[in-house]
């Protein structure tokens, strides 16, 4: 058992450098990296009032594109912070949060509720699809969208919202401001 294993994550490092050194991902600060990646702008997903929405949207604003499920265990705390960082720059991004439950907005909104998660819509991809465009790999895991609707960045784990150095890169990134007081 111990040299499956050991030959499994031999394998993985490989492939990771790999990656990397075909220039497929590049770290940047924060644990940030950065993706060449197009992406369909037509992919939909579904709101909590049923509403079926596009990426296409939310072109003209940048986007910070987040995969989570309610029974993901890194997931939870961070979703009050991404609350916060949605109230701290209100209209400024566009702070989309797609849960990969299966069982979509009956999963979600007593979640929310449960959390007091108040800036944030709900939003499902009950069939996967949008997480299958994205190569979604782990949860959670996001994606930053700048204005013109290109991946620009992104991040596998956990992310602390409300570092003040996360908020620096961000703004950075994708051209955001802080909300107008």
């Amino acid at each position: 058992m111990q040299s499956i294993l050991r030959h499994l994550v031999l394998l993985v490092v490989t492939v990771s450098l790999w990656f990397v050194a075909a220039g497929g991902a590049a770290r940047a600060e924060n644990g940030f990296y950065e993706l060449p990646m197009p992406i369909r702008l037509d992919t939909q997903f579904k709101r909590g009032d049923d509403a079926i929405i596009s990426l296409a949207e939310m072109v003209g604003k940048p986007v910070i594109l987040h995969f989570w499920a309610t029974w993901c265990g890194p997931c939870v705390p961070e979703m009050k912070e991404l609350d916060q960082f949605a109230e701290f720059y209100g209209e400024a991004v566009h702070v989309i949060a797609v849960s990969q439950d299966f069982r979509g907005l009956q999963a979600v909104e007593p979640f929310f509720e449960r959390f007091n998660i108040n800036h944030l819509k709900a939003y499902a991809d009950i069939k996967g699809r949008m997480g299958r465009q994205f190569s979604v790999s782990a949860l959670p895991q996001t994606f930053f969208i700048n204005e013109h609707g290109l991946v620009v960045g992104g991040v596998t784990g956990p992310l602390d919202w409300q570092d003040e150095n996360v908020k620096k890169s961000l703004e950075k990134h994708l051209s955001i401001g802080k909300k107008p007081a």
